[in-house]
């Protein structure tokens, strides 16, 4: 499994949604690396939402903005998002990673604006 805390504040959203994903690829752009944006159905999004969601649980129906020890599903993740992105930038511990894990995600979807 994955250290939560080394991938936070993350956005997990539905990578197989046309919308979902050209909003993703829009959040990339003016997010500026502050945080880590993954698909729901990526390797590393199930193995993230393994531990934070029970198994019981149906995290697919919205997108999800991850901050600290706190999840926020549809509307309520919108405000904590653009606070994020509003943020001055900071030293992030998964800055190596991220570029991979985005690129992955959003250009496996052969978007274009």
């Amino acid at each position: 499994m994955c250290d939560l805390t080394r991938v936070l504040p993350l956005m997990i959203y539905d990578d197989r949604c046309y919308l979902c994903a050209k909003s993703a690829k829009m959040l990339v752009f003016l997010q500026e690396k502050k945080f880590l944006i993954v698909g729901h159905y990526t390797d590393f999004g199930m193995k993230i939402k393994a531990k934070i969601f029970s198994s019981s649980y149906d995290s697919t129906k919205m997108f999800w903005f991850v901050m600290d020890k706190t999840a926020y599903g549809g509307r309520a993740a919108i405000l904590p998002l653009i606070s994020c992105i509003l943020k001055p930038k900071s030293n992030l511990p998964f800055s190596m990673t991220y570029h991979l894990l985005v690129t992955q995600t959003v250009k496996h979807q052969n978007l274009f604006f």
